[in-house]
C-alpha cells in the first residue's frame, strides 16, 4: 500500500516537472525567437534577476508587508463573509439588502473597485480591502449555500435525542459549513493574491511588490519585472499550499472529534 502511494506521488511529481518544462521551453523560444529579449527576458535573464533579489534585504521587508496586507484582508473576508452568510441566513431582509451589493462587486472589474477606492482610502489599506472585497462574496455563498443545504431530517432526531446546540453546532452545522468552505477559502486565495498586487501596482502602495513591479516597468527593467512576477506566482503557490495544508489539519481535527 505504502509502495503504491510512493509510486502516485513519483508519478504525479514527473507530470508536474514536464508540463513547467514545456512551458518554460516555449518561454526560452518566445523570448529568442519572437520578442526582443530587452521587452521579453529569456528564463536565465530572469532567474538572474531574481537571485539577485534574494541577496537583498529590501526584498524581503517587501515580500512580508505584500503578504501581510493581502493574508489580513483574506482572513477579514472570510470572517465577514461567514458572519453576513450566517446572519442573511437567518434574517432574510439582511439577504435582500446585501445581495444587490455583492451582485454589484461580483460584476466590477478589480481595476474600477480599486481606482473608485483609491480616493477614499489611504495606499496601505487599500490592498487589505479589495482583497476583502474579492474574497467576503466568494464566502458569503459558500456560507449560505452550506446552509441551506442542512438536513431538516437530522436535526428532527437531534431534537428528539434532545441535543443541545452546542453539539448541534458541532456535529451537524460545522461539518456542512467546512465542506462548503473550505473549496471556497482555497479559491479565494488566488483571487485575493491577485486582486491585493493589482491594488498595489495601481496605487504605488509603499514597501509592496506592486510598486516594484511598476517601477521595474516604468525604467523599462524587465528582467526586474518579471524576476518580481515570478516572486509573485512562487509567494501564491507558497500561500496557497500552507493553507491547504492548514485546512487539511483541522478537517482531521474535526474528523477525530
Amino acid at each position: 500500500m505504502i509502495s503504491i502511494t510512493m509510486q502516485s506521488k513519483a508519478l504525479k511529481f514527473i507530470y508536474y516537472f514536464f508540463g513547467i518544462s514545456v512551458w518554460i521551453i516555449l518561454w526560452g523560444i518566445l523570448s529568442n525567437y519572437v520578442f526582443e529579449s530587452f521587452l521579453f527576458p529569456t528564463p536565465r535573464d530572469t532567474l538572474r534577476e531574481f537571485s539577485r533579489l534574494l541577496t537583498e534585504k529590501h526584498f524581503y521587508i517587501t515580500v512580508l508587508r505584500s503578504v501581510g496586507r493581502i493574508l489580513i484582508g483574506l482572513i477579514l473576508g472570510i470572517f465577514f463573509g461567514c458572519a453576513l452568510g450566517v446572519m442573511s441566513y437567518y434574517v432574510k431582509p439582511l439577504y435582500y439588502t446585501l445581495y444587490p451589493l455583492i451582485s454589484a462587486v461580483r460584476a466590477t472589474p478589480v481595476a474600477s473597485v480599486i481606482i473608485i477606492l483609491w480616493f477614499i482610502l489611504s495606499k496601505a489599506s487599500l490592498p487589505i480591502i479589495i482583497s476583502l472585497m474579492m474574497v467576503a462574496p466568494i464566502i458569503w455563498q459558500s456560507t449560505l449555500d452550506a446552509m441551506n443545504s442542512k438536513d431538516a431530517l437530522l436535526y428532527e432526531v437531534a431534537d428528539a435525542y434532545e441535543l443541545g446546540y452546542r453539539k448541534k453546532l458541532r456535529l451537524l452545522l460545522l461539518p456542512k459549513i467546512t465542506e462548503f468552505l473550505i473549496p471556497a477559502i482555497i479559491t479565494s486565495i488566488g483571487l485575493a493574491w491577485k486582486s491585493g498586487i493589482a491594488a498595489e501596482i495601481i496605487t504605488m502602495a509603499k514597501n509592496s511588490i506592486g510598486k516594484e513591479i511598476a517601477n521595474a516597468k516604468n525604467l523599462f527593467s524587465f528582467a526586474e519585472m518579471f524576476a518580481w512576477t515570478l516572486a509573485v506566482v512562487l509567494l501564491s503557490l507558497i500561500l496557497e499550499s500552507t493553507i491547504k495544508l492548514l485546512l487539511k489539519k483541522v478537517r482531521e481535527m474535526d474528523a477525530d472529534c
